[in-house]
């Protein structure tokens, strides 16, 4: 949970550090990277990972999971070397462990339900 914390607290302040991230050629800290920082990067923190885009961590984890390796190859084809280009996590925070990620899925939907 603390990793978990660390991470949002660390995307949260990102909207300040914005100076400190390499774009790739065509991206500079313009309303399309503000609106990925916040959407992507964000669900991405939310549900219990590092604070990098779902495409990279799609590319990072493809041998791992079959749905990273799914998603991979469809981003792919979309636009070749996506995952290799969108970025890397950003200042050296982690993923959650799984037994955390899976208590904010249950969290989440709980609410859902409820609501």
């Amino acid at each position: 949970m603390r990793n978990y914390l660390h991470n949002l607290l660390t995307w949260l302040r990102g909207y300040r550090r914005a100076d400190e991230i390499t774009f790739k050629p065509g991206w500079s800290a313009n309303w399309r990277w503000w609106a990925l920082y916040t959407f992507d990067y964000g669900t991405h923190v939310a549900s219990g990972g590092a604070v990098v885009s779902w495409s990279r961590w799609f590319f990072m984890t493809r041998r791992k999971y079959r749905v990273s390796a799914f998603f991979n190859r469809l981003l792919q084809h979309l636009d070749k070397r996506h995952g290799e280009e969108s970025g890397t996590v950003l200042w050296r925070t982690v993923d959650c462990s799984w037994p955390v990620r899976l208590g904010i899925a249950v969290v989440v939907i709980a609410v859902v339900v409820l609501l």
